[in-house]
């Protein structure tokens, strides 16, 4: 704290209660502040106690962090040495009004049924990265918003910017999404209908759909011969059973419903390393997983493709494997958690004593 105030990311602080602290301690002050609305941020005295301490100019308007440092930048590029609090408010606050301007006189895109690449698709249209299309959205620093975290203050400012309902933008994300069931949701699409596909548009949309890591037909026509690579799968015979694992992985993520545990907890122990009896030569270990103990095909089809399963904690299987897992999925609940217990005789070792904690604790919470 100098005898002018507190300074932080260039702008200058001050409060009537700090007044009695200057010049009497050399240590540093610990500051919070919210990057949302920098007018003011609170310091914590020698003392202990926490003051409120806001812009040393009361008359300027909040800006956030972001914008602050946007700002700073650009006044140190045009060569200003001296860069206070009242240069960077202006200079945000003009190209806030930029950014709005040019918002107002932005050519929007329509969006497709089930999109979920709709602000990716402007940002591809004008040449700019979507983070920046986020930027100029939200005011906020990239991560502010993404299609698991969208907070009500960012759906509003970005339906307003895209001209539509902060609802339509909600229904784009997967924020309303329950923590097991992300591990579900890709990165980039892992599916797509070869029936109703939204190609020959430019940029091509992404559907919510197409990044859904358990879907085997396709939510919009339903057509089962869209999807070649499950009416092709080795595991077809358990198209029923999969389907049912299907319909409990919508009801979980679209509407809410959910059964006596989450299908993505179920998934998560199914893809859990096992070690079979006889056991087998350490060279094959790594194609047997627990769901091979329900699905007796996958242990051959794993061996004779040499394809690898993933991890727990991303259980997204490739398109043709997807009935196994999903299969195997509806298989245990319906059975319930006695089930959880009888798998555990496919394990030893560290491998035991892991998927026995983890079946344990889906057990307990589902007898609360």
């Amino acid at each position: 704290m100098r005898p002018t105030g507190i300074h932080l990311f260039g702008l200058r602080y001050w409060s009537a209660a700090l007044s009695a602290d200057v010049g009497r301690s050399d240590r540093r002050l610990l500051v919070k502040y919210d990057p949302r609305d920098l007018a003011r941020i609170f310091v914590r005295r020698p003392s202990g106690n926490f003051v409120e301490a806001r812009y040393a100019d009361v008359t300027l308007p909040s800006i956030t962090l972001h914008e602050a440092l946007t700002a700073r930048r650009t006044l140190l590029a045009k060569g200003r040495r001296e860069v206070d609090t009242r240069a960077i408010v202006r200079t945000a606050m003009a190209q806030r009004e930029l950014v709005d301007a040019a918002t107002r006189k932005t050519a929007r895109l329509s969006p497709v049924a089930d999109e979920s690449s709709w602000i990716g698709r402007h940002a591809a249209f004008y040449s700019v990265p979507p983070l920046v299309m986020l930027q100029l959205a939200c005011r906020r620093p990239p991560r502010c918003a993404a299609d698991l975290h969208l907070s009500s203050d960012q759906e509003i400012r970005l339906a307003k910017m895209f001209a539509t309902e902060p609802a339509a933008v909600r229904r784009m994300t997967f924020a309303n999404v329950a923590q097991p069931s992300r591990r579900f949701i890709a990165t980039r699409p892992t599916q797509v209908c070869t029936s109703c596909s939204p190609g020959h548009t430019e940029p091509e949309p992404i559907l919510r759909s197409q990044l859904l890591g358990w879907r085997i037909t396709c939510p919009l026509c339903g057509d089962p011969s869209g999807m070649p690579a499950v009416a092709n799968s080795p595991f077809r015979q358990y198209r029923t059973a999969a389907l049912r694992d299907e319909k409990l992985l919508d009801d979980e993520v679209e509407r809410g419903i959910g059964t006596w545990t989450s299908p993505a907890e179920i998934a998560r122990l199914l893809l859990m390393r096992r070690i079979p009896r006889p056991i087998p030569r350490e060279s094959d270990l790594w194609r047997f997983r627990v769901l091979g103990a329900i699905i007796p095909d996958l242990d051959r089809v794993v061996g004779a493709q040499q394809e690898n399963l993933p991890t727990p904690a991303k259980p997204i299987l490739p398109l043709h494997m997807r009935p196994a897992l999903l299969a195997g999925i509806a298989i245990v609940e319906r059975a319930g958690p006695e089930m959880l217990r009888m798998l555990r005789g496919h394990m030893i070792g560290d491998n035991w004593v892991r998927f026995t904690d983890a079946a344990e604790n889906i057990i307990a919470r589902a007898r609360r």
